[in-house]
């Protein structure tokens, strides 16, 4: 099997994504159609749950999809589909490229935390507690840094360009009001965007595997997934360079072996 061929096409599914979802996001002009949306929504595993929850019908199962997915294949969500962990793999991709050539290393699972963070996850999910819940979904997050942060400057953009043609008698651009401000949801986004900088430059894709609730999940049901990567420890040397450039920090090179509940593919 190619495996460049497959790494090619999870790069392009997943910036299809996460271009549309940004899309989304920063788009006042409700370009996209209802359909759409919702088909990007369906593959979201926090929303999808809400809505199935709520709907209990067929067009909201895409976490179970997600769930099925994960059975057969691992953290396909992680590796695609998130918005949030396509971010950090952006970021990732930017600190190779122009920044120190830094190897990565095999990192603590840090169970407890994660496990916990999970546990909180499903009881604000129980009790009803949907806000609490949504400021640990990583998709909301996601969303959440776009409004706040990127959207205010594509309005900015937006109104510059607007008054610019209006000061020519060309009107094909219309000036926006930016809304009311919400400060606590702008201060959250901006500290957690911080946050993800700061952990993908400096331990790559650790916030997937340490404070993300839909991470954790599906970590346990990817312990029974029926495809993993595996070393073969009859051929394998322990060189370290598979471990060297494992964004998920799962591979035990002493060992000869993949944490593939931590492994996001």
């Amino acid at each position: 099997m190619n495996f460049r061929i497959l790494k090619k096409a999870r790069v392009f599914i997943s910036l299809i994504f996460f271009l549309l979802i940004t899309f989304v996001f920063i788009d006042f002009t409700n370009a996209l159609a209802g359909n759409m949306i919702r088909g990007l929504l369906y593959f979201q595993f926090v929303p999808s749950l809400l809505s199935f929850l709520g709907l209990a019908t067929v067009t909201a199962s895409g976490f179970i999809l997600v769930g099925a997915l994960s059975l057969l294949f691992g953290r396909l969500y992680c590796s695609f589909l998130c918005p949030l962990g396509t971010l950090q793999d952006i970021i990732i991709w930017f600190r190779r490229r122009f920044g120190k050539k830094k190897a990565h290393k095999k990192q603590k699972a840090f169970s407890i935390l994660r496990y916990g963070i999970l546990i909180i996850a499903v009881v604000f999910l129980l009790v009803g507690l949907i806000t609490p819940l949504l400021f640990l979904d990583p998709y909301s997050n996601y969303g959440r840094i776009i409004a706040n942060i990127l959207r205010p400057l594509f309005l900015l953009l937006n109104n510059l360009g607007a008054l610019t043609l209006e000061s020519m008698d060309i009107y094909t651009l219309y000036r926006v009001e930016p809304g009311v401000t919400q400060w606590f949801s702008i201060l959250f986004s901006i500290s957690l965007f911080i946050l993800i900088l700061w952990l993908s430059i400096k331990y790559a894709r650790l916030f997937c595997n340490t404070l993300c609730p839909v991470g954790a999940l599906l970590s346990l049901i990817s312990r029974v997934s029926l495809f993993k990567i595996r070393l073969d420890k009859t051929l394998c040397t322990s060189c370290g360079k598979c471990a060297a450039v494992c964004k998920a920090g799962c591979i035990d090179v002493r060992a000869r072996e993949v944490n593939f509940d931590r492994c996001v593919g």
